[in-house]
């Protein structure tokens, strides 16, 4: 009886009949995050791969999972022909797989915002002009204004 190793189709006569093996690969999918992980159809997973079978017309579901301070930004995979990414820019899409591919979900710091309470006592007054915005550090003076 003869016995078939590989991943390629085979047709092997034996005597008057004819045998035809079909071999189909498991497709792997890595997945690797930095400030977070992500969820495949509700299952968590953080950095490791895993064989999601068979290929074709399979649609996943995929979740982006931000730690504490950190924001989804986008997907990017290492092979946009074995990965298609329905949304790239949204946290929570689907993904078909069509062959082994790496996908990584991009986290950004979120934004941080202080809440300043400010009291006038005696002669002055304060302005706020809600379109200013400073990112990092900055450093706030008051002074009296004259009147």
């Amino acid at each position: 009886m003869p016995t078939f190793s590989r991943a390629s189709d085979a047709l092997v006569q034996y005597g008057t009949d004819y045998l035809t093996a079909v071999f189909r690969s498991t497709s792997v999918l890595t997945v690797s995050a930095a400030h977070g992980s992500c969820a495949i159809n509700g299952l968590p997973l953080s950095s490791l791969s895993i064989p999601l079978g068979q290929v074709g017309n399979l649609t996943y579901q995929l979740e982006a999972l931000p730690d504490p301070g950190y924001v989804f930004s986008h997907w990017t995979t290492d092979d946009p022909f074995n990965v298609w990414i329905a949304d790239s820019q949204s946290p929570l899409t689907s993904f078909q797989l069509n062959g082994s591919a790496a996908l990584t979900p991009h986290f950004v710091r979120s934004p941080r915002s202080v809440a300043v309470a400010v009291t006038v006592m005696g002669h002055g007054a304060v302005t706020l002009n809600a379109a200013d915005t400073v990112s990092g550090s900055a450093t706030l003076s008051l002074g009296p204004t004259t009147y």
